[in-house]
């Protein structure tokens, strides 16, 4: 049963820690996090850290979401902030970190470049942070779900990539993966080279994102459970034809060939299966763009466990 695994597993821990505290009961709070267990589910939510952060932010209002279309825009030329602003920036992106690595993946792809302006943050820069908090003061009771009821480890992977969307040419990718249809891990990253084509910044998204798909089959399985081949969700046909057919283009760099062979060894193991993931359901266009309208209010619900592919 799940009481004698769980009597097993604090045994476990006794034997290897000087001190296991234990926590009983419908509702227990950890890291920040207020974990209630239900009949048919387990929530998870940060609210109360949401509704300090924004008092501390001193910001009013709300916003729909958390970015708009100009998040990755970069004001080359713009004064950087005062001393106290800049100190401001620095403390409330990492109160957001905190909590977007969390509970709240839906402000983890504004989170992360915001992080990436800290050293050189601008008036424009604090603007976008201020709109992730009003974003936060509209939707502060927003909770984690996790399904119960199933002893089966269903691993899917959303894989995408925002072609061209920074200012000096990168792409980014986006990464959610899932168990049994609520995520467990979602990356938002700017890829590290400039790609000629939206299929070559879809061959880099899939490649790196691939190191942590694996590394959840192989923590799943060495924790006994027996999986198929992972699902991977594309949406872009021209990746999955390549990858179908192995044919891939000579005049390609070899930076870019080596990620396609890398991918399609993976494949022909049998740990990878590529599957076409229509725009409107693929999640992690969540993590590659600032998202906004109906895309954003189909895809946020599902990035927090509310229904699910």
């Amino acid at each position: 049963s799940t009481r004698e695994r769980g009597e097993q597993l604090l045994d476990l821990l006794k034997e290897s820690l000087q001190e296991v505290k234990v926590k009983e009961g419908k509702v227990n709070s950890y890291l920040g996090m207020r974990i209630v267990d239900t009949d048919t589910h387990l929530e998870a939510d940060m609210t109360a850290y949401v509704r300090d952060c924004v008092e501390w932010s001193g910001v009013s209002g709300t916003a729909k979401t958390p970015a708009d279309g100009q998040l990755f825009e970069v004001e080359e030329s713009g004064e950087r902030l005062s001393a106290t602003a800049q100190e401001r920036y620095h403390t409330g992106t990492a109160k957001l970190l905190y909590l977007a690595k969390r509970c709240r993946p839906d402000v983890l792809t504004a989170v992360s470049f915001l992080c990436a302006r800290v050293v050189a943050a601008t008036p424009h820069d604090e603007l976008k942070l201020n709109r992730v908090f009003r974003y936060l003061n509209g939707t502060a009771d927003q909770v984690m779900k996790y399904s119960k009821g199933s002893n089966a480890m269903e691993l899917y992977a959303f894989i995408d990539a925002g072609y061209g969307v920074h200012h000096t040419g990168e792409s980014r990718s986006g990464l959610v993966i899932t168990v049994n249809g609520t995520p467990v891990l979602c990356k938002s990253m700017r890829q590290r080279i400039v790609t000629k084509s939206s299929t070559e910044a879809e061959l880099v998204a899939l490649s790196d994102g691939l190191t942590d798909v694996l590394w959840a089959r192989e923590f799943l399985m060495s924790a006994g459970h027996d999986l198929p081949a992972t699902k991977i969700g594309e949406d872009n046909k021209s990746v999955l034809a390549m990858l179908e057919e192995r044919r891939f283009g000579t005049a390609r760099t070899k930076h870019i060939s080596v990620r396609y062979f890398f991918i399609c060894d993976r494949i022909a193991k049998g740990e990878l299966e590529m599957e076409h993931m229509p725009t409107k359901d693929q999640l992690a266009d969540i993590m590659s763009k600032g998202l906004m309208g109906h895309q954003f209010s189909v895809l946020q619900p599902r990035l927090h466990g509310e229904h699910s592919k």
